[in-house]
């Protein structure tokens, strides 16, 4: 018996009896004294589908300039379930579509399962973590950030996403022609996040940059009238549930305030 080589969200149990292997029969009803590795274990692990982990960390792995760091495992969460969704974000704001966005910093990805996406950008709590039976959209409402996500085929990619002031208005950089790719091998790379109102004759468009490789959208015609408002800048679990990666942020900066940045 062997275990499947990723993270799931639960286990299942199987039991063998009248077994044959090339036609010698292996009686059960003793222990046959196998060879064993690990099958037998007792310890603690946060690695639990959809056990979120995540906020500060004393950690460098993004490679800052100092110790201490955000991030952690972070799920995919189910918008249908408030206990299944999460965030981490400073208090900022209020923001809204109708002026720039910008944010920067250091990110790494040391781990990450297919099905797994990481969220981090400008969003409103609580509005962004509404519960809804929905599950048509994988942004949250008033979103605009970064997503670290497949498709599985493709890896990982690190490009622009989405969401309106309205349940399943949103877009994420997927449909950009080769968005940058983003290894889970824990290197640390340099990001940058811009929302330009005026870009894209006035409809909007979003930038995003990892370690000088570009991508963006635009927004589409009239979704800038429906808007978007933003009072965190951090990390936040998506709408619909999934596997998760250990995602690690340093050395940000972000707009706080109609005037400010930190």
């Amino acid at each position: 018996m062997l275990n499947v080589l990723k993270a799931a969200g639960g286990s299942g149990s199987l039991w063998v009896g009248n077994l044959s292997i090339n036609g010698v029969a292996e009686p059960l009803d003793r222990d046959p004294g196998w060879e064993e590795f690990q099958n037998r274990r007792t310890y603690t692990t946060t690695n639990v589908r959809p056990c979120f982990d995540f906020g500060f960390s004393p950690t460098r792995y993004a490679g800052g300039k100092a110790a201490g760091e955000m991030g952690g495992l972070i799920f995919r969460g189910d918008e249908r379930f408030l206990q299944r969704m999460a965030y981490y974000g400073d208090r900022i704001g209020p923001l809204t579509l109708d002026r720039s966005l910008r944010a920067s910093g250091k990110v790494c990805l040391r781990r990450g399962v297919t099905d797994s996406t990481t969220l981090i950008g400008f969003f409103h709590a609580p509005e962004s973590m509404r519960v809804s039976i929905a599950q048509k959209s994988a942004i949250p409402e008033n979103f605009l950030g970064v997503a670290i996500e497949g498709p599985s085929q493709e890896g990982f990619y690190f490009y622009p996403a989405y969401g309106l002031n309205r349940d399943t208005i949103s877009s994420a950089g997927r449909r950009v022609e080769q968005p940058p790719h983003i290894l889970p091998d824990g290197k640390p790379h340099d990001w940058t996040l811009e929302y330009s109102p005026a870009a894209a004759n006035g409809q909007g468009r979003i930038s995003v940059t990892l370690d000088g490789h570009a991508a963006r959208i635009d927004l589409r015609p009239g979704e800038k009238s429906i808007g978007a408002r933003f009072n965190r800048f951090g990390i936040i679990t998506t709408p619909i549930d999934g596997n998760g990666q250990n995602v690690y942020l340093d050395d940000l900066t972000y707009m706080v305030s109609a005037s400010g940045e930190r």
